[in-house]
């Protein structure tokens, strides 16, 4: 005991022999600190979301069991397109112990590419971000949540709420797409061909909420589109799957049928992580999801007097149609030059591409990338994604698969159909090809683009996965 006392005595003598020592403003920044935990919580609510319940949603369900927790918070609603990015690029976070969006996957991504803004952006993914769905697919949320293993209670509210009171901290993959303009972050998907049309021209049904998703398909099925693209990617080896994101030892049904080669996602590949074909540029991937995208601008409205036109192709004939994109997205994107770029270890949209990715040019009926397990609250599109598995999850639909030479409407039917449960990913004539990244030019620059369901700029873009870049409450 003796001994104990002394050395005690010691410890105390040097710990204030070291402090008299310091300089005051580090003994202020010691004396003031807050733990985390202790800081208020940021909510930015954006009041327009899904079906416009968002506000009334925090009141009735998420601000009681704040109340309950003995979590402090400060309530901000947003008034415009890019008000949420705007907060985030100029805040300071250290003010915060996290910062939740209340609306759909549209206010997490204005959070993001607020951060890629910052002068400090490098170190100002210390602050967790968390998310509580309020809006008309949730996508990201869902999707921390199956990965939480959590049964989809209701609508996910009060579990998403109880997660960022428990404040653990999960990293999450984001992926930086380069376009002429700039970069745009993403932290869900990048869409083109049917699902971006259907995303996009739903906005008129966006107070049923997600139900626009499945009704709006109902109408392009009658009549697909097809998109001449060049598609090149980087694929992502097996080892790389084993070690990030292939973690769950399920094993997959093995189908064969027809030309449908083995759907095991490791099995069969080979040193690039792909199986190519000749011929008819027959591709046979190895894992396979659908999609659909949350869009997210709010504030957007399907009015033809304020279209854009463009030309599409029908399996049958040539016709000229329109489809609605919102003019909000031209806002939403209108200084991209201010968002920082990290090292990506590949070359930029405007450098040649590596003899080393593969190549292909083909006529596409849908073309998706993925990060994450769920698109929105009930279409489970990449069952084998993880948030941090370090890989974007390409998936595609398209003409030379089909020895007919044409896609069978019934197949995206079926994609629907199945979309709830992940079965979708069985189903011939749907491929997925793991990638760290990948570049896609359509060659009539016709057709939709989104990005976290926001519309940009059709033309060339490249997406790269950066692992494990942002820290979400989970």
């Amino acid at each position: 005991m003796y001994n104990y006392c002394s050395m005690h005595a010691v410890y105390v003598e040097i710990f204030f022999s070291l402090n008299c020592k310091l300089k005051g403003y580090v003994l202020d920044a010691i004396l003031s600190y807050v733990h985390p935990v202790h800081k208020p919580i940021l909510f930015l609510v954006n009041p327009k979301s899904g079906k416009g319940l968002a506000e009334k949603l925090f009141h009735q369900q998420i601000e009681p069991v704040l109340v309950q927790a003995g979590r402090p918070f400060k309530l901000l609603l947003t008034t415009k397109p890019n008000h949420a990015r705007e907060v985030i690029a100029h805040q300071d976070l250290s003010e915060w112990g996290a910062i939740v969006a209340v609306s759909g996957d549209g206010l997490i991504h204005e959070m993001i590419n607020g951060l890629f803004e910052r002068k400090d952006w490098s170190s100002s993914f210390k602050t967790p971000f968390g998310v509580i769905p309020g809006g008309s697919g949730n996508g990201l949320a869902r999707s921390l949540a199956y990965h939480r293993k959590e049964v989809h209670d209701r609508d996910g509210v009060f579990q998403n709420t109880l997660a960022v009171i428990r404040g653990e901290n999960k990293p999450i993959d984001l992926v930086c797409v380069e376009t002429k303009e700039g970069p745009i972050y993403s932290c869900l998907s990048i869409g083109f061909a049917f699902m971006a049309d259907v995303d996009i021209e739903s906005e008129c049904l966006r107070f049923i909420g997600d139900l626009r998703f499945p009704l709006w398909s109902i109408i392009r099925f009658t009549k697909l589109r097809y998109y001449r693209v060049r598609l090149w990617y980087l694929p992502a080896d097996n080892m790389e799957l084993q070690k990030n994101g292939q973690k769950k030892n399920k094993k997959e049904k093995n189908q064969k049928n027809g030309s449908v080669s083995k759907r095991s996602r490791l099995s069969g590949l080979d040193n690039n992580g792909v199986q190519y074909e000749e011929g008819m540029g027959v591709y046979r991937s190895h894992d396979r999801y659908y999609s659909t995208c949350d869009t997210n601008y709010e504030s957007t409205i399907c009015d033809d007097s304020s279209l854009h036109s463009y030309q599409e192709m029908d399996s049958e004939t040539d016709s000229n149609t329109f489809c609605s994109i919102s003019e909000t997205s031209e806002f939403l994107y209108s200084d991209q030059s201010k968002f920082k770029i990290p090292d990506l270890g590949v070359p930029t949209l405007n450098q040649p591409v590596p003899s080393s990715w593969v190549k292909l040019e083909d006529d596409f009926v849908l073309l998706y990338a993925v990060t994450q397990s769920h698109l929105t609250a009930t279409m489970h599109f990449s069952p084998s994604a993880t948030p941090d598995d370090g890989v974007i999850w390409l998936t595609m639909i398209r003409r030379s698969y089909f020895s007919s030479g044409q896609v069978p409407r019934s197949l995206l039917v079926n994609v629907f159909t199945k979309s709830e449960s992940g079965q979708q990913v069985l189903l011939p004539g749907v491929e997925t090809i793991p990638v760290k990244s990948f570049r896609f030019e359509p060659v009539d620059n016709r057709g939709l683009i989104t990005v976290d369901g926001e519309v940009i700029k059709t033309g060339k873009i490249q997406a790269t996965i950066l692992p494990s870049v942002l820290n979400m409450l989970a």
